[in-house]
């Protein structure tokens, strides 16, 4: 993005926005797609977007941001709108505000100033609607449901398995101590678990 700052039979030197010199040919630009955000006059809309949660308040958000811009010089009053336009599928709500400036220039700082704005609003006001990620956090497979059905039980299909987890693992130290021992049984606390070689 930049202003066209020369314009000649072969080339166009476009100023960007860190005043470096885009040099290009002429046939660039009846070749390539361009847009010209001045062609009748420099007005332009900016975008705002932020992903938040569900519980931000909109309306609340609506009217902050009109506030916002009556104080702000760069707005030049024309344009402004916040919305919410889509649900995202990460359990997020995606809030857009749109406003208008005199010019390119002016609506991408005017565009920063909303943003940073009500990024402060939203974290200082409502640290509840700032982005959360919700999980599903449902049985585990062959195990039964817990008292609370949050598949926190033991496991039901495996006996195995409920017991090596109701003792702690201790069934598999027995067996890896009697391995260690030479097939004999291995001596513990709750007794020997024999195991047989071959």
């Amino acid at each position: 993005m930049g202003r066209v700052e020369e314009l000649t039979l072969s080339y166009v030197v476009v100023r960007l926005r860190d005043d470096r010199r885009l040099i290009l040919p002429v046939s660039y630009f009846t070749e390539q797609p361009f847009e010209n955000w001045t062609r009748h006059t420099s007005r332009v809309i900016g975008s705002v977007e932020l992903h938040v949660d569900w519980t931000v308040p909109i309306e609340e958000l609506r009217t902050e941001l009109y506030a916002m811009l009556q104080d702000n010089p760069l707005w030049d009053r024309r344009e402004w709108m916040l919305q919410a336009v889509d649900v995202l599928p990460n359990g997020l709500v995606t809030v857009r505000a749109l406003i208008s400036a005199a010019d390119s220039a002016s609506a991408w700082d005017l565009r920063c100033d909303v943003r940073e704005h009500l990024i402060a609003h939203i974290r200082e006001h409502h640290p509840e609607a700032l982005p959360r990620f919700r999980t599903d956090a449902g049985p585990w497979p062959g195990r039964a449901a817990g008292p609370d059905g949050d598949g926190s039980g033991v496991a039901a299909a495996d006996p195995r398995a409920r017991d090596r987890e109701m003792r702690g693992g201790e069934v598999d130290d027995h067996v890896r101590a009697a391995a260690e021992n030479g097939g004999g049984p291995a001596r513990t606390g709750s007794g020997a678990v024999p195991v047989r070689r071959g």
